[in-house]
């Protein structure tokens, strides 16, 4: 069985053998997340029940990584004064509400064809490049105006963030999202 779930992840080889991952380790772990569930369904045969929930389990693991990222850490980039260290958190959240459009499309058609694989397609890439863009450009600009203490704080606000999306609103139960 493959675990799904980010606060699997051993965060101790990814963040240097720290014990406590912070909000940068949380959200690699989810980029992570996201890479290995888009390739299991572009994998997956056309119209197989196996593809219907691996592409819910993506719904939910998109939306509930957004929505987590935006109540910790671009929150906390948006509280900050300076005008220039608030374009980089907007853009991000413009991200996450064009990825969700893009689910809610590709959530109207038939999974079978080439309308629906090129729409994936679209997606990887989009996902792809928000997550270069937050590992790079953002993370580096976060770093500069968090300390060691808030950055831990936030990677536990928004893994707190991130399950309580899933309980709340997911497609696929809590429960049956740790392997497949």
């Amino acid at each position: 069985m493959v675990s799904l779930d980010a606060a699997s992840f051993d965060f101790q080889s990814m963040n240097g053998g720290k014990s406590c991952p912070d909000i940068f380790d949380r959200m690699k772990a989810s980029h992570g997340q996201l890479r290995f569930l888009m390739a299991r369904l572009r994998q997956s045969r056309d119209g197989a029940p196996e593809g219907r929930r691996l592409f819910d389990m993506l719904c939910d693991a998109v939306e509930a990584y957004g929505a987590a990222s935006e109540q910790s850490l671009y929150a906390e980039l948006l509280a900050y004064e300076e005008q220039e260290n608030k374009w980089p958190a907007r853009h991000a959240v413009g991200v996450h509400d064009m990825s969700q459009l893009l689910l809610f499309e590709l959530s109207s058609m038939e999974m079978a064809g080439d309308a629906w694989r090129a729409g994936i397609g679209q997606l990887a890439k989009y996902l792809e490049d928000h997550f270069r863009a937050e590992a790079g450009e953002i993370f580096r600009l976060a770093k500069t105006l968090l300390h060691s203490e808030q950055a831990a704080r936030l990677g536990d606000k928004y893994e707190q963030a991130r399950l309580r999306w899933i309980e709340c609103f997911g497609r696929v139960p809590a429960t049956s999202q740790a392997g497949l």
